[in-house]
């Protein structure tokens, strides 16, 4: 099998942590494992529900699951080169009851601190600016490379960003770029959000077949970065996707790559 794909071989020894398996990071890992990535950890506290199915890859058989559970098992059926789990801890809530909090932790994060640690590279698809944030830094501290992908309200846009250890910005140098317009933002549909049926949480507007172009963007980076020169993963620190032009009509998905310095407010300060 792996004659078909001769990378898969630099991969099959790699650890990916995916954080949020919505949809895209339930599409990125499971485009990760086809590729031989040798072990995928996911960590994702939601369950999968019959809406998620218009942009999620696996539909009624696993609804009412939770989404880690899902991922993890269709991959040990369909992938046996790659070992899925199911990574403990919880990321974008906190615990305020003691009761809840593990006897033997000495803090709650403590699992997620020893994922990022054990992984190779640390995916993002959590689509939570508060996650981004705590995540990228943690990684930055642990000197584990970081990759976030997300889209835009309405799908117009997305973003694949990266910071690797010979980064010199980090996340809070993007925003700041950001802005400062130094760096142009992905493209958003104000209109591109709806609250479903039956649902008590507004959610964007869009379809898996938008989404997975920045899944699969995603998985060129990682492939790319986890394979001893094998798969060339680019020279960009920024990709930003345009699926939307300014007036909303739809266009080829054009994407634009960008270097991120560090920004003089934060990391640059010093320089």
């Amino acid at each position: 099998m792996f004659s078909r794909l001769r990378v898969a071989r630099s991969l099959t020894t790699k650890r990916v942590l995916v954080v949020g398996c919505g949809a895209i990071g339930s599409f990125a890992s499971l485009e990760l494992a086809r590729a031989g990535v040798g072990e995928i950890a996911l960590l994702d506290f939601d369950t999968v529900q019959p809406g998620n199915s218009l942009r999620w890859p696996l539909g009624r058989t696993v609804w009412g699951i939770g989404k880690t559970s899902a991922l993890a098992n269709f991959i040990a059926s369909n992938y046996p080169w790659t070992i899925a789990r199911v990574a403990e801890g919880r990321l974008g809530t906190a615990v305020t009851e003691p009761v809840n909090i593990p006897r033997h932790l000495h803090n709650v994060l403590t699992p997620v601190f020893d994922e990022l640690r054990s992984a190779d590279v640390v995916v993002d698809a959590s689509a939570s600016t508060e996650v981004h944030l705590a995540l990228s830094h943690y990684c930055r501290r642990f000197r584990v490379p970081y990759v976030m992908g997300y889209a835009t309200l309405g799908v117009a846009g997305g973003v694949v960003a990266r910071f690797l250890l010979d980064s010199e910005a980090c996340f809070v140098c993007l925003q700041e770029h950001w802005k400062e317009k130094l760096i142009p933002e992905p493209r958003v549909d104000d209109a591109g959000v709806v609250i479903p049926a039956g649902g008590n949480a507004p959610t964007f507007t869009g379809g898996g077949f938008d989404l997975q172009e920045i899944s699969l963007e995603i998985v060129r980076t990682v492939v790319g970065l986890l394979s001893k020169g094998n798969h060339d993963p680019g020279r960009w620190d920024l990709a930003v996707l345009t699926l939307k032009d300014g007036g909303g009509a739809r266009m080829l998905p054009h994407w634009e790559g960008f270097e991120c310095p560090p920004h003089p407010q934060c990391c640059g300060a010093a320089r």
